[in-house]
């Protein structure tokens, strides 16, 4: 099996890949584990001074939750499941949301669900120019049908952007 988030050190800047592109770079429950697992590694790295956070291949930055898995984890029982589920993502979230050093998404595709809430919790999301394409095409209504699930789960954020976090649409050269 590969590894589930590729980790790269540029200089001081650590670049980590979700990598599970045929699954859209859903967030299994070892994907979310290794990640954290690879922050904390980061974080008492002095040499490591930000982290730039991206997915594999050119179709998802991540499309969210790995529902197939998480309906595995049901056969244990709900509550059990939906309890576990929903730490190990406000886990994530709320550790990318306090963490000492920059994190920036570099958004190279979708983002639903929790793949949402990572660019909401991150310091800066930089969209790629094939992302702002595909967000041209889609009408509005489609936007806000995707964006429920990340609301759904962490009311909290909402469609507000906190005043220590900004999110950038750009393209190269400008």
């Amino acid at each position: 099996m590969s590894d589930l988030v590729l980790s790269e050190t540029r200089g001081a800047v650590a670049l980590l890949t979700f990598n599970r592109p045929n699954k859209l770079n859903a967030l299994s429950y070892g994907l979310v584990d290794r990640l954290m697992a690879i922050l904390d590694r980061i974080e008492d790295d002095a040499d490591i001074r930000a982290v730039i956070l991206t997915g594999a291949g050119d179709r998802a930055f991540s499309a969210g939750a790995d529902i197939a898995e998480f309906s595995k984890s049901v056969k244990c029982g709900p509550d059990a499941a939906v309890k576990a589920f929903v730490r190990r993502g406000q886990a994530m979230t709320a550790r990318m949301e306090a963490f000492s050093k920059p994190i920036i998404a570099a958004v190279n595709g979708i983002a639903f669900g929790g793949g949402c809430e990572i660019t909401e919790a991150v310091h800066l999301a930089v969209a790629s120019e094939l992302r702002q394409a595909r967000d041209r095409d889609r009408n509005h209504a489609d936007l806000r049908r995707h964006a429920a699930p990340a609301t759904a789960r962490r009311p909290e954020a909402g469609a507000r952007i906190s005043p220590d976090r900004r999110f950038l649409f750009t393209t190269a050269g400008s």
